[in-house]
C-alpha cells in the first residue's frame, strides 16, 4: 500500500488535527504517495504539510451555487478522473459525510477506510470500517488510530510535520521584530466560528488591559478580515495600543507569527491548534465544547471553563443566556496567563489579580 487519499475537507482546526497521521504514515513508509483532498479554502494550510505530495482541491462554495450545476458536474467528473489515474491503494475518510464517503468510492482506491458512526451514510462507502473509539477521546488520538489498521507501527509522539515557505518566515520576521529577547508578546484570538464559542468583546478588552498593565507585553489581535471590526471595537475599549492584524496574514504568515509569540490566548478555534501544532503555549477560553476531545493538543496549555450544568452542549448558538461565556470572568483568565508566563518565561510577574 504506497498510494494513500486523505478526505478531509474542512475546518482549519480539523485540518490540523491530520497532520499527524499524514507525517505518521510518510515516516513509516518515505516512498509513499499522499495526497489529500481539500476544501480550496484551506489550500494553503494543507501546503504546510511536509508529508503531502500532491492536493486535489474541492470547491465547496463554487459548486453550491445552482447557477453553475453544469460546470460542476463537469468538474465533479475531472476530479473523477484524475482520482482513478492516481491508482490510490487506501482512502481514508476522516470527513464523515454523504460525499466525503462517495469521493473514497468513486476514487478507485481498493480499500476505503472510516468510522461507523460518520453522518449521512458515509459508512456504505466504506469496505473497512473501523472501531470507534470509547469515551472523551481527542480528535487527534481518533484519527492515530486508523495507523494500526494500516499496520504502521506508533510509538505515542505526534509530530505534526509542519514546514512553512521560506517567504512567510522572512515577511515576519522583517515586519514584527522582536524589540529584544526579554519582550514578551501575547497574541489574542477573540474569535471562533460558532457564535457560542465566542467570549463576549468587553472581557477580551478588560483581559487585554490587564495583562499589559500586569507583565508589560505586547499584546497583538488576529483574526480574518470577516473579524476586522469585532476586533476594532475590542480594541477602541482596551485604551491601550495593541497590535492589529486581523486580515493581514495568510496561513503560513500565521504559523510563522504564532511561532514566534509567547502565548496565545483564544477561544476554541482553529488558531488554537495551530499554535499548539507549532509549540506556543496557550490559555484557551472553553464554554459549550469539550477540551477532551477537541481542546490544545499539547502539553504546554491552560483552560478556562465554568463548571455549569449545560456545558458542553455543542450548540452553535446558545438559546438561554451564553451563561458559561458570561460567567467567566477575566480575572481567572489573567490569573492563568500571569501564572503561565511566570512558570513558562521564568520571569518575576506581578500576581495581583
Amino acid at each position: 500500500m504506497n498510494r494513500f487519499l486523505l478526505i478531509k475537507l474542512s475546518s482549519l482546526g480539523d485540518v490540523v488535527h491530520c497532520f499527524p497521521i499524514l507525517r505518521a504514515i510518510k515516516k513509516h513508509n518515505p516512498e509513499s504517495h499522499i495526497s489529500w483532498l481539500i476544501d480550496d479554502r484551506f489550500l494553503e494550510l494543507a501546503q504546510c504539510s511536509s508529508a503531502v505530495d500532491d492536493l486535489f482541491l474541492f470547491y465547496r462554495d463554487r459548486w453550491a451555487r445552482p447557477t453553475r450545476l453544469f460546470q460542476t458536474i463537469g468538474d465533479c467528473l475531472d476530479l473523477r478522473k484524475k482520482m482513478k489515474e492516481s491508482k490510490f491503494d487506501v482512502a481514508i475518510d476522516l470527513q464523515g459525510l454523504l460525499r466525503s464517503g462517495m469521493v473514497g468510492w468513486f476514487s478507485g482506491a481498493r480499500r476505503r477506510i472510516g468510522f461507523p458512526n460518520g453522518r449521512e451514510g458515509s459508512r456504505f462507502f466504506y469496505n473497512t470500517s473501523l472501531p470507534v473509539p470509547e469515551g472523551d477521546v481527542h480528535a487527534i488520538d481518533r484519527y492515530l488510530s486508523v495507523l494500526e489498521h494500516l499496520e504502521i507501527p506508533y510509538d505515542g509522539t505526534v509530530d505534526y510535520g509542519i514546514e512553512l515557505p521560506q517567504e512567510a518566515q522572512e515577511k515576519v520576521d522583517l515586519a514584527w521584530p522582536k524589540n529584544n529577547e526579554k519582550e514578551l508578546w501575547v497574541t489574542i484570538n477573540p474569535n471562533a466560528r460558532w457564535s457560542s464559542k465566542r467570549w463576549p468583546e468587553e472581557k477580551f478588552a478588560r483581559l487585554a488591559y490587564e495583562v499589559i498593565e500586569r507583565t508589560g507585553s505586547r499584546v497583538f489581535f488576529i483574526g480574518t478580515g470577516k473579524d476586522r471590526m469585532r476586533v476594532a471595537r475590542i480594541r477602541m475599549k482596551t485604551e491601550k495600543l495593541t497590535g492589529d492584524l486581523t486580515g493581514r496574514l495568510s496561513i503560513p504568515e500565521l504559523f510563522a507569527f504564532l511561532g514566534r509569540t509567547d502565548l496565545l490566548i483564544t477561544n476554541d478555534s482553529g488558531p488554537m491548534h495551530m499554535a499548539a501544532a507549532i509549540g506556543t503555549p496557550v490559555v484557551a477560553i472553553f464554554g459549550p465544547t469539550n477540551p477532551s476531545r477537541t481542546g490544545p493538543y499539547s502539553e504546554n496549555h491552560r483552560i478556562v471553563r465554568k463548571d455549569i450544568e449545560c456545558s458542553p452542549c455543542y450548540f452553535r448558538k446558545c438559546p438561554i443566556g451564553h451563561n458559561c461565556m458570561k460567567e467567566l470572568e477575566p480575572e481567572e483568565v489573567l490569573e492563568q496567563v500571569v501564572d503561565f508566563l511566570t512558570v513558562q518565561q521564568k520571569r518575576v510577574i506581578s500576581t495581583d489579580v
